[in-house]
């Protein structure tokens, strides 16, 4: 079936795991998630937002796939990503790479879709922080293949190719 939101219960979990990770240097945050049929706008997180209790624990984890298409959407009135992402209103604990078309969450490696990889970077570093990145993309999602085989030379390529593309957007500091 298809992932609904409840919001209710997320902001319970959310609360929940924001208070039992408080003091312990343990990050969690919200991502930026499926709703219906469409991928959060940055105006429904502002109002989950505005209804939690925030601790220096709680954040998001930003999936840039998900952004990528939101923008994309009716909805999202043709904001750009570098817009989408300045909107955002939780600290940015991790960020999750992937590319797609722009059309289907598909987990394609960084440079074979259509995320605007230098936008995101120069957002992340406006908004001065610096989240982990993590890699997040498969062979085909959207056909099962969910592991890369790192002991063919042709996965082992396009996975060397991604973390070359990562270090060169984000430099050194992305190793």
């Amino acid at each position: 079936g298809e992932f609904c939101y409840e919001a209710e219960a997320t902001r319970a979990l959310f609360e929940t795991e924001t208070a039992f990770f408080r003091g312990s240097g343990i990050r969690c945050g919200i991502e930026n998630f499926l709703t219906g049929n469409s991928f959060a706008p940055p105006a429904r997180l502002r109002r989950f937002r505005q209804e939690v209790e925030m601790t220096p624990e709680a954040g998001m984890l930003f999936d840039v796939g998900h952004a990528n298409i939101f923008i994309r959407e009716p909805e999202a009135a043709g904001i750009s990503l570098e817009t989408y992402i300045e909107q955002l209103p939780f600290r940015i604990h991790e960020v999750h790479i992937s590319d797609n078309s722009g059309r289907r969450d598909e987990h394609l490696p960084p440079g074979r879709g259509s995320v605007d990889y230098a936008a995101l970077a120069a957002a992340l570093r406006r908004r001065g922080e610096q989240p982990v990145i993590t890699l997040e993309f498969c062979p085909d999602i959207l056909h099962g293949r969910l592991c890369w085989n790192i002991g063919e030379e042709e996965d082992r390529a396009t996975i060397r190719g991604a973390l070359v593309l990562i270090k060169q957007i984000f430099g050194a500091s992305a190793s």
